[in-house]
């Protein structure tokens, strides 16, 4: 019998690695162990560029104020630059292979110049873009507080995990086999999962369920 996949993400967010999955005959057990609420902001001062590092940062910014229409917007990713684009805004600075984001984080400086950059956040962000820039530069609102909340699971054999976060919420009450075969969304997650003692596989480029698929298929997983 084949051992179960765990992804620390929920089941609404995973259904096309679902479908891989059960072609194989692979049961996937889906848990994100963060729960997410709105935080009341302000912003104090004007800004040229506003940066989402994730859609989640573009719902909460949003619950409460409208991005300008004479700012630039940039991002990390893909999928948040789909959920602006959908939302009918350009997306002027998209940071490639949001796993690796030191890379994205010189990038975007490079870009950025000396322009006043609006970076709206989570309560418990790495701040891997922002901390690149100087004081004087930059702002960032906390738009949404994120908790952590673990959860009990049972034994799997391979493990991806899609933040630091995740992987302290599932710590807490879980251990990482060390046979298993562990999957990291990016490099914040990765040094994370190392510095806990936990030998990660593979390093995901882009942080996405279809860079997820590619590696398993070329695993033969």
């Amino acid at each position: 019998m084949k051992s179960p996949f765990f992804i620390s993400k929920n089941y609404d967010e995973v259904a096309e690695l679902a479908k891989f999955l059960a072609e194989k005959d692979i049961t996937l057990i889906a848990q994100s162990f963060l729960h997410f609420e709105p935080v009341q902001f302000s912003v104090q001062h004007p800004f040229d560029i506003i940066y989402f590092n994730s859609p989640r940062s573009v719902i909460f910014f949003q619950y409460q104020q409208k991005i300008p229409q004479n700012v630039l917007i940039a991002c990390t990713g893909n999928k948040t630059a789909e959920l602006l684009k959908g939302l009918g805004y350009t997306v002027h600075f998209e940071g490639q292979e949001s796993g690796a984001i030191s890379s994205v984080a010189d990038s975007f400086k490079r870009w950025c110049g000396e322009k006043r950059v609006l970076f709206p956040s989570s309560s418990i962000s790495k701040k891997s873009i922002s901390s690149q820039l100087e004081d004087h530069q930059k702002e960032v609102v906390t738009v949404y507080r994120t908790k952590i909340v673990s959860k009990p699971l049972s034994y799997c054999g391979t493990y991806a995990f899609t933040s630091p976060s995740n992987v302290e919420g599932f710590l807490e009450l879980n251990t990482i086999p060390t046979d298993a075969i562990v999957y990291s969304w990016g490099e914040s997650t990765t040094e994370y999962l190392t510095a806990e003692g936990v030998h990660v596989t593979a390093t995901l480029k882009n942080a996405s369920i279809e860079d997820l698929i590619a590696i398993l298929k070329s695993t033969n997983q």
